[in-house]
């Protein structure tokens, strides 16, 4: 079907010349990309200067996650390099923030009170609701570049000289180069807000990473997890917050990610007086959306995809994801408040109150005036519609209702049409 997002691989010039030369060299025994536990850490030392990690409770997630890159994720060369430099990244990110942690221990007195937790499938509204509930003056949403670096340079600046922020743009300016669909499915703004799921990158515990590339050992390991393995990555979580409230403070977070739903029993075991608000809608309409960006991020890394093999695996981790966080909620219903998209999507100013209201967080004029300039702004951007259908992926409508029947049944959602958003 013409027009879909996801359709073909795409692959700038310079990245198959790469594979190329790297194949060639590999044929006579010259690797470019070792992969390996240690030449990962040997380089995030080198990079930051530092040597000493806090703990090692990330060691095994992030052998089985090299592992699992390596045995299932079919990546050309171009990706091997581009996952050891993400994965350097995040090891990097580890060392300073466990160095700011040990050169400031106050960072660890840091109350984090009450955050507002956005979550729920994809496209069903998470991101509008993150930008409306961000324009709170009294909130601190997680901004893109702090998200992507959380320990600040030690360099101090003024925020227009934040060297990270540069850093931001050139990230995301190269993914898009790499998957031009990408700012179709998920635009990213450098300054604006963003979802905290790049705050867990940084534990090599996340149902993120299966995004990057096919990681079939690494999601096994991860469905096994116990409640404990969870909360001491949580932990690690937050001690981000801890350390980029430390650096700007406010009264409440405002956070987002539709990972969060896999762990909410950690989540509310690491912050107890979390308020969390979960957007619903039909999965028909959500589940390939995600098949449609992860097969667009994974194709960035490898040459062997087979989207009709992504559906099925994607939609039946999520229907178990939503399943186990529903038994959750049951059991802490207080925590937790409903939005159903087209409610959202109706009012969505009158959206932000029922969720103020409800938690008790106070409201302003200054929130409400910028909320509806923003939406006034929003309305008149031109976008490019995101395509995508079942067949693609290999699903179709009864397969969707059949997995996620007890979602339908818990949250009263109704089918909707199968064209395209």
């Amino acid at each position: 079907m013409a027009g879909r997002t996801f359709e073909n691989h795409y692959r700038p010039l310079s990245v198959r010349l790469y594979n190329g030369v790297a194949r060639q060299l590999e044929r006579i025994g010259w690797g470019l990309n070792g992969m390996t536990e240690e030449s990962i850490l040997a380089a995030a030392r080198r990079r930051t200067g530092l040597a000493e990690f806090q703990d090692d409770d990330f060691r095994v997630p992030l052998r089985l996650l090299i592992q699992s890159f390596l045995d299932d994720g079919r990546l050309h060369p171009f990706g091997r390099m581009m996952m050891r430099r993400r994965l350097v990244e995040f090891a990097s990110n580890r060392l300073r923030i466990d160095d700011n942690l040990r050169r400031h221990p106050e960072i660890l007195d840091e109350p984090i009170r009450r955050p507002l937790f956005i979550t729920g499938l994809p496209r069903t509204g998470t991101t509008l609701l993150q930008n409306l509930l961000s324009l709170d003056p009294a909130s601190r949403p997680l901004l893109t570049w702090e998200a992507f670096w959380p320990s600040p340079p030690t360099e101090a600046g003024g925020r227009r000289l934040e060297p990270r922020i540069k850093r931001a743009r050139a990230l995301i300016n190269l993914t898009y180069w790499l998957a031009p669909r990408f700012p179709v499915i998920h635009p990213l703004d450098p300054e604006g807000p963003d979802e905290c799921v790049s705050l867990t990158f940084n534990t090599f515990v996340s149902q993120a990473f299966p995004m990057m590339a096919n990681l079939t050992s690494y999601e096994e390991w991860l469905g096994g997890l116990t409640l404990d393995q969870w909360t001491t990555a949580y932990g690690y979580y937050k001690r981000q917050l801890q350390l980029l409230q430390w650096q700007r403070n406010a009264e409440h977070w405002i956070l987002k990610s539709p990972m969060h739903l896999a762990a909410l029993d950690a989540l509310l075991t690491v912050f107890p007086d979390a308020c969390i608000v979960q957007t619903h809608r039909d999965p028909v309409k959500a589940v390939p959306s995600l098949c449609s960006l992860a097969a667009t991020v994974r194709a960035i890394a490898t040459n062997e995809l087979n989207p009709t093999e992504i559906g099925p695996k994607i939609a039946a981790t999520w229907a178990a994801i939503v399943e186990h966080a529903g038994d959750v909620r049951d059991a802490a219903p207080t925590h937790f408040l409903d939005v159903h998209y087209d409610e959202l999507i109706g009012d969505p100013v009158a959206t932000a109150h029922r969720i103020y209201d409800h938690f008790g967080y106070r409201r302003s004029r200054r929130m409400d005036t910028a909320m509806q300039d923003w939406l006034a702004r929003d309305a008149d951007k031109k976008r490019t519609s995101h395509r995508y259908d079942l067949e693609q992926f290999g699903l179709d409508r009864p397969t969707i209702e059949r997995l996620f029947n007890g979602y339908y049944q818990r949250y009263g959602l109704v089918p909707e049409s199968l064209s395209h958003c």
